[in-house]
């Protein structure tokens, strides 16, 4: 018997689930930095800030909050470009303590983001 969790999250996507649980570890994919559904203005360093409140949202479906991200593995358009702008803002969205990173250059990402994010959680015991 499967232990998995599909969360429909508001904002959710329709080939994809945006919040999966399974036993402690929590899953949020397809995270990019938009409001009502449109990418906001400024590039990187606005979208990066605006990807981690949808993901706080998320996260807070299942009871957790940015503190409890254990790992962050971020596609970034125009690698080059972006990653000075990520690692800008980047820290301040963990005061607590950084999660494990990886970062990843791709030639493209939805609705032209600058970086789309995958999540993963760790319930609390």
């Amino acid at each position: 018997m499967s232990t998995r969790q599909i969360i429909k999250a508001a904002g959710g996507s329709a080939v994809f689930s945006n919040v999966v649980v399974t036993g402690s570890l929590v899953y949020l994919a397809g995270v990019i930095g938009q409001k009502d559904g449109k990418l906001v203005p400024g590039g990187i360093e606005a979208e990066t800030p605006a990807a981690f409140e949808i993901a706080k949202e998320r996260l807070a479906t299942v009871g957790l909050d940015l503190t409890d991200i254990v790992n962050v593995t971020i596609y970034l358009n125009d690698y080059k470009n972006n990653l000075a702008g990520l690692n800008k803002v980047y820290p301040a969205i963990f005061a607590d303590g950084l999660p494990a990173r990886t970062a990843i250059g791709v030639a493209a990402l939805p609705q032209d983001a600058a970086a789309e994010f995958q999540i993963v959680a760790s319930k609390r015991v």
